[in-house]
């Protein structure tokens, strides 16, 4: 990439701005100190897509977020499509804990090394000339699903992978698939670049909508034929591009690959794609556990019966047929059923596990108390509209780990603010800024020096 030349030789510029980015790093354990919302300048890929997109029965909320010319993405949100989503969508690369714990590592890397929270936004490092494939994927990955949830009031939980499949007769698909508002079936492609100036288009952008156009017309054929088999009654396309300027705004761009009429439910699908959210996080935190056990077996009771809204508020079960029994935090002095033995925020109510992503970094990853209720007792609505206040907050973990795993992570109790421990387990407490967010998952590094 060339230098940005913004007055003066473009040399000098580019030294002035690599010096600025170097004296701004992102501090990852007081995520809490950075600037509260991401700013992303949102317009139509052209007038084209205008006219196409006006068609939508979302154009009318389309059409505010393009004319506010920009919009206010929360932090946590935002960090959450960057971090988490690939975990919490389940794709299979990321079901288990050393798959996690190195692409959360890759990804808090790329963070603290390539990209600047610059106060509104977010900005390229100015050095890269040649960025991992990755992070300009992800990067407009979390900025596409934060405007289309933007659009369609829709939060991580939601969103669902379309499974790729493989093979020279492979179907070409979007990336994902969202039930929305009980009446819409939504897919989504997002692309992603990091660029020299975002704010006119180039290259890069130029081949991203060509890609998503050749898509597109793949689908078109399939939906003519009835072979589509992720088929959706909305589709959108997003590129999306961060620049190198120190003041930049990611911009993102819609697209219209034409929408098509279909027949499944949007609120069955909706309510499938959270309850396999729901599981797949609680089987990660307790893979073996009754409860995951249970919760997996009623999801695929629910998806053979013909009317799955007969076993609405009817509670999971144990083996014995016995009720789970869940109480709220410290409930008569205990703490949490499912979290007994787990790590946890200690002024709660969260839970979850611990994991080593650095020498000198632990990351947690947990929920609030209440996703596990709702699970437990089977409230489809609850299920449907679960959607809790989001922020980012300085907290201390209660880390509760196995003796035999603490001696595997090699870590020194010298370093720690040691608690105790019994035959099983070691206790110690670690802070960190801890991210909340809209779908009741807690996440966030913390340091052990």
């Amino acid at each position: 990439m060339r230098a940005v030349d913004a007055g003066g030789t473009g040399e000098g510029v580019q030294r002035r701005i690599n010096e600025e980015f170097m004296t701004t790093p992102i501090d990852m354990q007081n995520l809490s100190r950075i600037q509260e919302t991401i700013q992303v300048a949102v317009n139509y890929y052209s007038n084209d897509d205008r006219e196409k997109l006006g068609k939508f029965p979302s154009s009318h909320r389309i059409e505010e977020i393009v004319s506010r010319k920009i919009i206010q993405i929360p932090r946590e949100e935002f960090l959450t499509y960057y971090l988490l989503f690939n975990k919490g969508s389940g794709v299979p690369e990321y079901r288990n804990y050393r798959a996690v714990c190195q692409y959360t590592a890759d990804a808090l890397s790329d963070m603290r090394h390539k990209i600047l929270f610059n106060g509104k936004s977010l900005s390229a490092a100015p050095h890269l000339t040649d960025p991992h494939s990755s992070l300009p994927e992800h990067l407009g990955e979390a900025a596409g699903l934060s405007v289309i949830s933007r659009i369609h009031g829709l939060i991580d939980a939601d969103w669902c992978p379309i499974k790729k499949m493989k093979g020279a007769d492979a179907q070409k698909t979007f990336d994902f698939q969202i039930a929305s508002t009980g009446t819409d079936i939504i897919q989504v492609e997002t692309k992603g670049s990091i660029v020299e100036i975002n704010f006119e288009k180039s290259d890069p952008i130029y081949a991203h909508k060509s890609n998503i156009k050749e898509k597109k017309q793949t689908l078109d054929e399939l939906s003519k034929n009835n072979k589509d088999l992720n088929r959706a009654n909305i589709r959108y396309g997003t590129i999306s591009a961060v620049d190198q300027r120190k003041d930049g705004i990611i911009h993102c761009w819609l697209t219209d690959p034409e929408p098509e009429i279909i027949l499944t439910d949007p609120k069955l699908l909706r309510l499938f794609i959270r309850l396999r959210f729901l599981l797949g996080w609680i089987s990660f935190f307790s893979p073996r556990s009754h409860f995951s056990i249970a919760l997996s077996t009623r999801i695929n009771c629910l998806e053979k019966i013909k009317n799955p809204f007969e076993l609405d508020k009817i509670p999971l079960r144990k083996v014995n047929g016995e009720e789970f029994s869940y109480h709220p935090y410290l409930y008569e002095e205990r703490e949490f059923d499912f979290f007994k033995n787990k790590s946890h925020v200690t002024d709660g109510p969260a839970g979850g596990i611990v994991l080593k992503i650095s020498e000198n970094e632990l990351m947690f990853f947990g929920m609030q108390e209440d996703l596990i209720s709702i699970a437990n007792y089977q409230n489809f609505e609850e299920i449907l509209n679960f959607d809790f206040p989001s922020d980012i907050i300085d907290k201390k973990v209660e880390c509760v780990l196995p003796i035999k795993t603490f001696k595997e992570l090699d870590l020194k109790l010298s370093d720690l603010d040691y608690v105790g421990k019994n035959r099983e387990f070691v206790k110690f407490f670690l802070k960190g800024s801890l991210i909340y967010n809209s779908s009741g998952l807690v996440f966030g590094p913390l340091s052990v020096m």
